[in-house]
């Protein structure tokens, strides 16, 4: 096949493609060749999508796992993506502008593929010219149809990049967060097919209505590792049908993957992106701008958009790590979704977890279990094939080969069904270095996780504790895993020390990162540290005596980690790099260590210039200049990886910082009267922080209001503030906080003229409102600007009589007030409230204003409450003795005619007639022409 690629290198890329795919095909066997042709067919309907991509990865493994028990499918999935980015560069890179040369060439090659076609076209425009002068109309009309047609082909190519766009445009709208990686971290870590073994899963996987499989286990029983399999599963078991499978893997160092928004909005993201046009989507986004935070509106969106016959597979793992608000938020909106079309859900749940978890889960519909047994039959098979790897890899030297059937015998024992437990000994055993060591270590294998992790920390952290102790607290805390270059940084400071100094870096992260063994993880694909197992997090906070000596609380770490930012931020070097580099002539004998390791790149560059010192020493006139140039970094900031993760989340971090460590606490001051920091918060931000530092710190959240003029009022996209956005997530801390700072502007209006007051309200959240209402500043008769309804009619709508109740105690309501439909609070009272509010309202208009103001529909409140047959309204109208009966509205009614019909209910109504009262009953049975005289005319009316 080689051979024929390298003859064809001078023929078209698209004959040397279908030369390359002829040959790939002649290779196969005749399943495969039947297979292949299925897939061939089905792309000329449609493009491959992301979907194919899953299913072709899962085929991958699926037929490695038989003599392999490695999984290499995520890995060829990234190897994919790489070579889909690379193909890009050529437009991105070569045709910029960063490189004229580049770019000319780059421009020839385009030109040069198009010159055969523009000489075709020279020649028929040239021959068109001729005929057209020669041909009749009938003839132009023709070519004008090929005018049109060609017009018609471009019309649709902008047509179809624009809802590409918008597509893609609602697609980010849901979700950015990467849940692809964390699928495939899991993914990686092995392959397993006990699910294939279940009734409950395939009579899940083949049901046709809404329905729900819960996945249990011990801790480190390979929960995550199930659900990451039965995804590979899915794809492949169901390629012919047109069923989308959505999912999400929790992490517990992930904050933001423990958020309900993040995981329904990932959700959406994964179930749109199978349709073809979301426009309509587009519009709705459009028009409710408010639904980017609610999670409600997201499940909305996914309604609104799919039929009710509609089928789509749901895997969630790691749904009982998340806080009992957000998984109760997410199971509410699940069950939504499964009472709205055929969802068919699958999530997995720790046997140890709280007993709330699994009493919410039930609200699901169709629940099914599915237990992970103890004794687990793949686990001696993992066992098997873990220790012939490590054999293999000489990763475990051994001097008895008999020893490694007693190695086997003794995990399968202790096993317990926990492949986390089986994963750790292996690797301890790894480490000892004699027959005996492990032999003893058989002898006294761990009971449980704890008791492993214990024993590997006392044992790895004998040389290096003070760096195991940091380590551990900042990958407990950190928002994201941080890389191995910014957590080499961060241990490198010393808290309080802000004097930049490069000799107290650490020169060899692995070797620093080895005194916590086998507990750490670097993944290969983002060069991040993470803990082997979630359950080492929890191990470390719980505070349990334990031999290995390490505890530390929640709120140390966090300190820990405050502490080396503001030391980090402290040093003051950041903003004070170089645009231009000019490399001096360096000769070996005069130049000091600082100069050489202030301009050489990372640790590999040290080591290339120290080797090349060594070797040159004899050589005093040996000019080192080249040897630096090469090794010199491309710009001064990426020697400052720690840089990005402190300044991006800074605010998060310093909120634990103590006012009684007075260094500390200096610096941060310091930190917070420059602008480098504040300017880059954004509101979004800003309210949570500020929230936990009004419970918990008070000392530092005056420093950010008062030194670091942090702005409460700062506007969001859509002009919201702080105490906006705490008022529509009905956050009564958070109210309460930012209400307590005296710059705050409690009649701020958003885009729409919405205040705060307006926000709480609508809302319904009374105990916000009377927060709001007990500032002096308030304006409650501030209108919206599209319906121009104030708080107190919102109320009035929403039959929220405590809150209307609140309003009118402030005194200060403007009743005469017309939204834009000219309804005045009197005039939906009468719709919409309880007696006792209309009858304040009429008494709180001492003029009398209010009572015959018409609305758009020329409806007064005496009209509208007679059209309802509010009898008890009406009297209350009447009582007043300013209302005029002869109200007519648009439709020509009189209250006379519509009043008809309804006088016993009304009872008995008497007319004041120059002091006689008159029988309204009696008068409408005698004297019904007389009536409506005396309706007509503008006398009192009352009971």
């Amino acid at each position: 096949m080689v051979v024929s690629l390298v003859k064809a290198t001078w023929l078209k890329p698209e004959i040397r493609l279908a030369q390359a795919t002829s040959q790939f095909e002649a290779d196969l066997s005749n399943d495969q060749k039947n297979t292949f042709r299925n897939y061939r067919s089905q792309s000329l309907d449609s493009a491959p999508t992301h979907d194919d991509v899953m299913r072709f990865t899962a085929e991958i493994d699926r037929r490695i796992s038989k003599a392999s028990g490695r999984c290499f499918g995520p890995r060829f999935t990234n190897f994919l993506q790489a070579v889909q980015q690379f193909a890009a560069l050529g437009d991105i890179i070569v045709g910029g502008s960063q490189n004229i040369i580049a770019s000319g060439v780059w421009s020839l090659v385009h030109l040069k593929a198009f010159q055969s076609e523009l000489d075709i076209w020279v020649t028929s425009i040239k021959e068109e010219v001729t005929l057209l002068m020669a041909k009749k109309t009938s003839e132009e009309a023709q070519e004008n149809s090929r005018f049109r047609t060609l017009s018609g082909k471009l019309s649709k190519t902008i047509l179809h990049q624009q809802r590409l766009a918008t597509n893609l445009r609602v697609l980010d709208f849901c979700s950015k967060y990467d849940y692809q990686t964390t699928w495939k971290q899991t993914r990686k870590i092995g392959n397993t097919m006990l699910f294939s073994h279940s009734i409950e899963y395939e009579k899940w996987k083949n049901s046709t209505s809404s329905c729900t499989i819960l996945c249990t286990g011990k801790l480190g029983s390979g929960k995550s590792v199930l659900l990451a399999n039965i995804v590979d599963n899915l794809h492949v078991q169901l390629p012919e049908k047109i069923v989308p499978i959505a999912f999400f893997f929790c992490r517990q160092d992930i904050t933001q993957s423990l958020e309900a928004r993040t995981i329904l909005g990932s959700l959406a993201r994964q179930l749109l992106r199978t349709l073809p046009d979301l426009s309509m989507l587009d519009e709705m986004l459009r028009d409710d701008q408010g639904s980017v935070e609610n999670v409600r509106k997201i499940t909305n969106l996914i309604i609104a958009f799919f039929p009710i016959g509609y089928k789509a597979y749901v895997i969630i793992d790691g749904l009982d790590e998340c806080d009992d608000s957000e998984r109760n938020t997410l199971v509410q909106e699940l069950k939504r979704l499964q009472e709205t079309f055929r969802l068919l859900l699958c999530i997995s749940y720790r046997a140890e977890s709280h007993r709330g978890s699994e009493e919410s889960f039930k609200q699901f519909a169709s629940l099914k279990v599915i237990s992970i047994p103890e004794v687990n039959p793949e686990i001696e098979t993992y066992i098997q094939a873990e220790l012939e790897q490590c054999l293999a890899s000489r990763r475990l030297i051994l001097g008895e080969p008999t020893l490694i059937l007693e190695i086997q015998d003794a995990l399968l024992k202790g096993s317990q069904g926990m492949f986390l437990w089986v994963v750790l000994q292996i690797q301890s055993l790894c480490a000892m270095k004699t027959d005996q060591d492990i032999r003893d270590a058989l002898e006294d294998l761990p009971n449980d996780l704890s008791e492993t992790y214990s024993r590997i920390l006392r044992r790895s952290g004998q040389s290096a504790r003070p760096y195991q102790s940091r380590v551990l607290q900042l990958i407990t805390v950190a928002i994201r895993p941080l890389t191995l270059e910014e957590i080499r940084e961060a241990l490198s400071v010393v808290p309080g020390d802000n004097i930049w100094n490069p000799s107290k870096f650490v020169n060899d992260i692995y070797s620093t990162l080895a005194c916590c063994g086998c507990l750490l993880t670097i993944d290969e694909e983002e060069e991040t540290i993470r803990f082997v197992h979630h359950s080492l997090r929890q191990f470390l906070l719980a505070g349990i005596e334990s031999s290995s000596r390490i505890q530390f609380t929640l709120e140390r770490a966090h300190r820990e980690m405050a502490d080396i930012i503001v030391t980090y931020l402290s040093y003051g070097i950041f903003e004070t790099a170089l645009s231009m580099t000019k490399i001096p002539e360096i000769i070996v004998c005069s130049a000091p260590s600082t100069i050489v390791r202030s301009i050489s790149g990372p640790i590999s560059g040290v080591q290339n210039i120290a080797l090349k010192l060594l070797r040159s020493r004899k050589q005093p006139n040996f000019d080192m200049t080249k040897t630096l140039v090469e090794t010199l970094p491309a710009s001064q900031s990426q020697n400052h990886h720690f840089y990005v993760y402190a300044v991006a989340h800074w605010l998060h971090h310093i909120l634990y910082v103590s006012g009684k460590d007075k260094t500390i606490y200096n610096l941060l001051e310091r930190l917070l009267e420059g602008d480098v920091l504040i300017t880059k918060v954004s509101v979004d931000d800003i309210w949570k922080p500020l929230k936990w530092a009004f419970e918990n710190n008070k000392t530092i959240m005056d420093l950010l209001i008062n030194r670091g003029r942090l702005n409460p009022n700062s506007r969001s996209s859509f002009l919201w503030t702080p105490l906006m956005k705490a008022a529509r997530r009905d956050d009564v801390a958070g109210v309460k906080l930012l209400l307590a700072i005296d710059e705050v502007d409690v009649n701020a209006l958003d885009i729409d003229g919405w205040t705060p007051l307006n926000f709480a309200v609508n809302q319904g959240n009374l105990t916000i409102v009377q927060l709001l209402l007990d500032k002096p500043a308030i304006d409650v008769n501030t209108p919206t600007m599209s319906s121009r309804r104030t708080p107190l009619t919102t109320a009035l709508i929403m039959e929220r009589m405590d809150i209307v109740r609140l309003l009118l105690d402030t005194g200060k309501i403007d009743l005469s007030f017309q939204d834009n439909m000219r309804c005045t609070a009197l005039r939906y009272a009468t719709t919409y409230a309880s007696h006792d509010v209309i009858a304040r309202l009429l008494q709180m208009d001492t003029e009398k204003t209010t009572l015959n103001i018409e609305d758009q529909w020329g409806q007064t409140p005496l009209l509208a409450a007679v059209k309802r047959k509010s009898w008890s309204v009406v009297k209350l109208l009447l009582e007043t003795g300013y209302v005029y009966a002869n109200t007519e509205d648009k439709e020509g009614e009189l209250l006379f005619l519509v009043a008809e019909g309804h006088t016993n209910s009304i009872s008995k109504l008497l007319l004041y007639t120059g002091g006689d009262y008159v029988d309204l009953v009696a008068l409408e049975l005698q004297k019904g022409d007389v009536v409506f005289e005396l309706l007509r005319s503008r006398i009192r009316v009352k009971v």
